[in-house]
């Protein structure tokens, strides 16, 4: 039985980019996009300014549909005054079936002063093209990272954009900013641009930078939904979707799930005689110790009861109820432990 296919990881791609080897082609997918975009970005760097235009072309699968030779014209075709070509297929996953069979064929044949990049936010691998990607090893899975990675990741970009952050401030920033990277990583610009002279970066100096042109985070919303303080979340969430528009009602049920079901593993955990600690709920210590405050007010039947209540709330958003109504309902129910039929 041949050994299964292993995946390369992004650091892999951007060590290929300073040797300026690349492959012929990737797919790149996975729900880190602002590791992936980044990736993206430094590749295109292989090509100059001034010859960008002439050696470097887009696609996207839902335009492109069934016209798949458009892609295989571009990769066949020659550099100029170029090593390589750069293509970049975006919404890979939209493309037809007879498009994907079409390029099945081409990275069979790759032309090798060509790199093609197909892009994915979610690809199936029962379809030829993805699994012959991921066959020859060269599929890139952009994870997200966890909770509890993000404040170390903040401390090694800072170093990168060229200051240094005390601990307490990279955690106090991730609950700030959330689990956003393009934000957070927006957020150190702004620090770098205020103290870039200065030695460290303390809490002091993220408060004043980052969290007082804030006003409320949904890290404190979902903190006061957790522990059914019902007055003070529906007055958060007020000022929260004023600042966030219609697209923060699915960003606050998307984040009360996620809590609501660690609080769940967390009990779950404990009852077993096990420890809910940062290493089995995959959060920072400075969180755990929130969800066990916070799963005290909660049973392990309400909790059944409010994932399932959220997850209807998400289906009559995404039907098309107003998603300011619904999660309003959402949170006041949640806090007072009332679940309709």
């Amino acid at each position: 039985m041949p050994a299964k296919a292993k995946e390369i990881s992004p650091g892999y791609v951007l060590a290929q980019v300073e040797k300026d080897s690349l492959f012929p082609f990737y797919l790149f997918y996975g729900e880190n996009q602002f590791l992936l975009e980044k990736t993206i970005n430094k590749i295109k760097k292989i090509i100059p300014d001034d010859l960008r235009d002439l050696n470097q072309q887009i696609f996207y699968g839902d335009e492109i549909k069934s016209d798949f030779a458009r892609i295989i014209d571009a990769a066949r075709s020659i550099p100029f005054i170029c090593k390589q070509r750069l293509i970049i297929v975006r919404r890979a996953d939209s493309l037809s079936a007879s498009a994907q069979q079409g390029l099945v064929s081409y990275i069979d044949n790759p032309s090798l002063s060509t790199c093609i990049i197909f892009v994915a936010f979610k690809p199936d691998f029962r379809k030829k093209l993805y699994s012959a990607i991921k066959n020859k090893g060269r599929a890139v899975n952009f994870k997200e990272i966890y909770d509890n990675q993000i404040p170390a990741w903040i401390k090694k970009t800072a170093r990168k954009t060229g200051f240094d952050i005390t601990d307490n401030a990279c955690v106090f920033l991730h609950q700030i900013a959330g689990n956003n990277l393009s934000e957070v990583a927006n957020e150190l610009d702004k620090l770098f641009i205020r103290y870039g002279n200065k030695t460290t970066i303390g809490t002091k100096e993220v408060q004043e930078v980052v969290a007082s042109s804030r006003n409320y985070t949904i890290f404190e919303l979902i903190d006061e939904v957790s522990s059914k303080h019902v007055n003070r979340a529906m007055i958060i969430l007020d000022r929260f979707l004023q600042q966030e528009g219609v697209e923060g009602s699915l960003q606050v049920l998307g984040m009360l799930i996620r809590q609501i079901k660690l609080i769940g593993w967390a009990k779950s955990l404990m009852s077993e005689g096990l420890p809910a600690d940062s290493k089995h709920l995959k959060v920072h210590p400075f969180v755990v110790k929130k969800i066990i405050q916070q799963s005290k007010k909660w049973q392990t039947e309400e909790i059944e009861q409010a994932l399932t209540f959220l997850y209807l709330a998400d289906k009559a958003i995404k039907s098309g109820s107003k998603g300011d109504v619904v999660i309003e309902n959402v949170v006041s129910m949640l806090c007072r432990s009332y679940y309709p039929k």
